[in-house]
């Protein structure tokens, strides 16, 4: 087992154990990492979350009972100096920072890999006033120390060379892996959903957390388009805090008999191989892993123009930075809507639910694009990419 590492522990890090793509992704690479033969340690700042289950047993999660940096600080230079791994791996802002300033003040030789998961553009544009500027600041002032940095899309690796001003050499773009015999061995599973498990008419599905960024009240006006024209149902399945907020929008729309908030799942594949239309309906994402998820159960979607992730995905072979303005445009591996059209949106699923042809060609051409996200392919393209030197 060839490593360039200086010693086989590679360290990860996480805020939380929260149900979030970031998470999965960072204990998914813990676990395989672990597999392979690597001592591996799994530090969290709180162990809350419904993640945590999914830790194997070969990896030592190191809990730090803290939110705040000011108070993990000292405790990641103690882990640095004490265990002294060849590689630090962070994947949020609070602990790349973290990361970068424990080794500084350490004077650790560990070498520190940032992922990237998000548009933090998009993200720290939300932020107001000295939080903001203060978050820019650092960024600019430590991202450029990281040793290797990792983006989930070619999106996010342009966002982040430009707000942190790094050098493109140093960017890797690598995919979320996805274990795809797991997930659709998984996706034969019942939903204990009736609407799915005895289905008498056709159903629309999404899978997020219930937040502002994947934008569900969007999704449940569209269908309510929707259901001007075809009988169908709407599943949401996450947990988030805009539940209620969505619930009220529901009952205002008079939509309770056709749309379905189900809560948070750990096998929501279950749910998309089920349905007949996924809708992908963010503001904005990194590389969005409910729709990565979608297309390896072979589900055909409809998904919102975001940055970023949807276009790479979709339209691999199109310029990733082009942004539809209005209407909808047929990819090669669904449909992408302008951000925004909701009329756009709303006639896509019903051209999707309406024609047998398009939704089965889609089908078949997630399945194929589903290949390029295999975890055993994108766990080397990591390994590699943290054997990269300076």
């Amino acid at each position: 087992m060839p490593k360039n590492l200086r010693n086989d522990k590679v360290a990860f890090s996480l805020s939380s154990f929260r149900a979030g793509g970031g998470e999965k992704t960072m204990i998914d690479l813990a676990n395989w990492f672990s597999k392979e033969g690597y001592s591996v340690d799994l530090l969290v700042l709180s162990p809350k979350g419904e993640l945590a289950d999914m830790v194997n047993p070969g990896v030592r999660v190191i809990t730090l009972n803290t939110w705040r940096i000011i108070f993990a600080l000292p405790k990641f230079i103690q882990y640095l100096r004490h265990n002294r791994p060849a590689l630090i791996v962070a994947t949020d802002e609070h602990t790349h920072l973290l990361c970068l300033m424990a080794r500084f003040i350490s004077g650790s030789r560990t070498r520190v890999a940032l992922r990237m998961g998000n548009m933090f553009s998009e993200l720290y544009g939300r932020y107001s006033g000295i939080k903001r500027h203060f978050t820019y600041f650092l960024m600019r002032r430590l991202y450029r120390y990281a040793d290797v940095v990792i983006a989930n899309s070619q999106g996010v690796a342009d966002d982040i060379v430009s707000i942190a001003s790094l050098d493109l050499k140093k960017v890797s773009v690598i995919y979320n892996p996805k274990p795809l015999t797991d997930i659709r061995s998984k996706a034969e599973q019942q939903t204990g959903c009736v609407w799915l498990d005895e289905k008498t008419l056709p159903v629309v599905v999404g899978v997020g957390r219930l937040r502002e960024q994947k934008n569900f009240s969007m999704l449940i006006r569209a269908f309510g388009n929707v259901l001007k024209k075809k009988p169908a149902r709407l599943l949401i399945v996450g947990s988030g805090r805009e539940e209620e907020r969505l619930r009220s929008l529901i009952e205002e729309l008079g939509l309770e008999s056709s749309v379905l908030l189900v809560g948070y799942s750990d096998n929501p594949y279950a749910f998309m191989a089920k349905a007949d239309v996924f809708a992908f309906s963010s503001l904005w994402e990194g590389m969005p892993n409910a729709l990565m998820e979608a297309m390896v159960c072979g589900i055909p979607v409809v998904a919102n123009d975001c940055p970023s992730g949807p276009r790479e995905l979709l339209a691999p072979n199109s310029d990733h930075t082009k942004r539809l303005t209005g209407g909808s445009e047929d990819a090669p591996f669904g449909i992408l809507v302008a951000l925004g059209d909701e009329d756009a949106f709303s006639e896509s699923i019903v051209r999707m639910l309406e024609d047998n042809e398009l939704r089965e060609t889609y089908s078949r051409a997630s399945v194929m694009r589903a290949e390029a996200f295999d975890t055993d392919s994108i766990m080397r393209q990591y390994e590699a990419a943290f054997r990269i030197k300076n």
